[in-house]
């Protein structure tokens, strides 16, 4: 099992390596001068080649991208060029409140999409199976800000039962964070929990025909025991693959349900350094993205390494 984790993240040094380089590539490739866009109509020439010089952007890309590497090998993402701060400081709290957000909307969308899988696979053609697969196909067809707004009008506005925008700060109660949580967390949440129902319902039902479960029958178990030990536990790994895309779509996906609720996100912080042209803000935002979808893909690979011990020796 350690030998299957450590080759796991071995192999995902390239991958990294691989999207720093692109990303570096891109966004000086990409058309706009941060040097420019920080002075605004007070643009000098002077001026700009010594804040050039100070940025670092006088350097071939070579040796920017080299130095930014050493930087980041140290855990250093460098200053901000607008704001002149060090980038972990300002994505620390940032990324902090994504990952509050996708987490808990991940949570949420697997327990009902799996719940809702379970239920429509257990009654095949029913009206209840019929119903997840309705708000499947909804639920991936809406789009997202729409359905933040319509939440925030019937929810925020009419009802007033929740906060339409924020979050609370610290030292805030439970019930303060939950109220400023549901709205955005559902919302991010209804397009995973779609997908997981589906699937959930797929895997169930071509687990359900399969031989062995009908010799669990025939033996006298019960429904919950032979749902829940025998046809759930196969059933896992397309459910788990979908989970973990999902939650790594979520950290990217986040920034429109950040900015329909003013969430104080990654999303937003990456939206703003974009148009801004910042471009460690943006490499540090990157590389944060990066590292954790490698570190989602290392948990979902050390699940089905102890669900199905096969794959250890793959």
């Amino acid at each position: 099992m350690l030998y299957f984790l450590i080759k796991r993240v071995l192999s995902a040094i390239p991958v990294l390596l691989g999207i720093t380089i692109i990303t570096f590539t891109v966004i000086h490739l990409a058309p706009g001068d941060p040097v420019q866009v920080r002075m605004g109509q007070k643009y000098d020439p002077e001026v700009a080649q010594r804040l050039r010089t100070e940025m670092g952007l006088d350097k071939p890309l070579p040796v920017q991208y080299a130095i930014f590497l050493g930087d980041l090998v140290r855990g250093d993402l460098g200053y901000s060029f607008v704001k002149n701060l060090p980038v972990n400081e300002l994505l620390r709290g940032k990324f902090g409140n994504t990952l509050y957000l996708s987490i808990s909307a991940m949570l949420l969308a697997v327990l009902m999409g799996m719940l809702l899988g379970i239920l429509a696979a257990i009654r095949p053609q029913s009206a209840l199976d019929y119903a997840v697969m309705v708000f499947a196909v909804a639920g991936v067809s809406i789009p997202v800000f729409w359905l933040g707004l319509m939440l925030q009008l019937l929810f925020g506005v009419q009802l007033g039962w929740f906060p339409v925008t924020g979050m609370t700060e610290y030292g805030a109660t439970l019930a303060e964070n939950l109220t400023h949580l549901v709205l955005p967390a559902v919302t991010l949440a209804t397009v995973p929990m779609a997908i997981i129902a589906r699937i959930t319902r797929s895997s169930m039902l071509e687990v359900m025909e399969q031989d062995y479960i009908r010799t669990a029958r025939a033996k006298g178990l019960g429904q919950r025991t032979v749902l829940l030990r025998h046809a759930l536990k196969n059933a896992l790994i397309p459910i788990i693959t979908v989970i973990g895309n999902m939650f790594a779509l979520l950290l990217t996906g986040a920034v429109l349900t950040e900015t329909v609720f003013s969430w104080p996100g990654l999303g937003r912080a990456m939206v703003d350094a974009i148009t801004q042209r910042d471009f460690p803000v943006i490499l540090g935002g990157v590389t944060l993205f990066a590292v954790t979808f490698v570190i989602v893909n290392l948990i979902v690979d050390s699940i089905y390494a102890w669900i199905d011990p096969r794959i250890r020796y793959t």
